[in-house]
């Protein structure tokens, strides 16, 4: 009975001397263990924001939400389209799976809803740059639009205005 009683006790301090271990490494470390380190990682390798404080502004500067336009919507990804001349934009069920999108002017832009719910593409009234503004896409339909003018564009989808947020900035 004390032999297992002592082994039970041996088991019990090991795995708390391990989780004491585990609790107190070094920030900088990047053991597969760390959760908060490996959502990182994926973030940058996904160029996907992980939190609001990642979500930062982008104008000229390199900032893609110069206005925080999107803070508190569903967040998907951020392209640099800038070397293409056209740029295809997915509409998931209640998020732009492209949020942040950099292009040059004369791009054109298609949005197509891939999802079950009808949504649209509406330039934001905070928007300098206006002109999107697409009636209600069903599962399978598209909008286009042919960005002229360099600047930033904020759009959203009026059904889901708070969860369904957007940003191109369009450059020379």
């Amino acid at each position: 009975m004390k032999t297992a009683i002592i082994v039970i006790a041996v088991i019990v301090l090991a795995g708390g001397a391990g989780f004491v271990i585990m609790n107190n490494k070094d920030d900088n470390s990047t053991g597969a263990n760390d959760a908060s380190n490996q959502t990182a990682q994926q973030g940058e390798s996904s160029g996907t924001p992980n939190t609001p404080e990642d979500q930062t502004n982008n104008d000229s500067s390199g900032n893609l939400d110069p206005n925080n336009y999107t803070q508190g919507a569903n967040i998907g990804g951020t392209i640099d389209a800038t070397d293409q001349s056209e740029a295809t934009i997915s509409i998931d069920d209640f998020v732009f799976e492209t949020t942040f999108l950099k292009i040059k002017k004369g791009t054109k832009v298609t949005w197509i809803n891939n999802g079950n719910v009808g949504h649209d593409v509406t330039s934001a009234d905070s928007s300098r740059n206006g002109g999107l503004g697409s009636q209600l896409l069903g599962s399978g339909d598209s909008y286009e639009f042919t960005f002229e003018e360099a600047g930033i564009y904020e759009y959203f989808c009026t059904p889901h205005s708070t969860e369904m947020r957007g940003v191109i900035t369009v450059v020379e």
